[in-house]
């Protein structure tokens, strides 16, 4: 399914849109302040071409400030679902990923060499998986809001 029209709040509607990379650059690399936009859409096709040929990766799932018409996007938001049986600390290992040292409560993690990027990941079908697709259709503002994201197969 392409990538659907914003709402007039700025939001991708409810549900999960299966997309590319081209896609996603042609939405949300063309909005207001597109210098910062493209540059976070080549750091995200960059981290996507770095995955893919990885055998233990199945999809990247895409959110944030970075998918709405919010004009100053603080980061783009993702989740890298990995196949069944990976053994994740390796998979945080290859993938350079460490918990980010701004982040006090030691929650939030980057991938080395991609700034821009909230990182989350785990394997599709477990808890963390549906905890953080539950949280990506929430707005922070407002739980009570419900809005899509962004599939990218790998």
């Amino acid at each position: 399914m392409p990538i659907p029209k914003l709402t007039s709040d700025g939001l991708l509607p409810p549900g999960e849109y299966e997309c590319t990379m081209e896609e996603i650059a042609s939405v949300f690399g063309e909005m207001p302040n597109r210098e910062r936009r493209q540059a976070f859409c080549e750091e995200l096709r960059r981290l996507i071409d770095e995955v893919k040929p990885m055998d233990f990766t199945k999809e990247l799932i895409v959110n944030g400030s970075f998918t709405t018409t919010k004009e100053k996007p603080k980061d783009i938001d993702i989740f890298l679902a990995f196949r069944q049986n990976t053994h994740e600390p390796s998979a945080f290992r290859l993938l350079r990923v460490i918990v980010d040292p701004r982040d006090p409560t030691g929650r939030r993690h980057i991938m080395v060499g991609y700034p821009n990027v909230d990182f989350y990941g785990g394997i599709r079908n477990e808890t963390r998986y549906q905890r953080i697709t539950n949280t990506y259709r929430r707005l922070r503002e407002d739980d009570k809001k419900v809005k899509g994201f962004l599939k990218v197969r790998l």
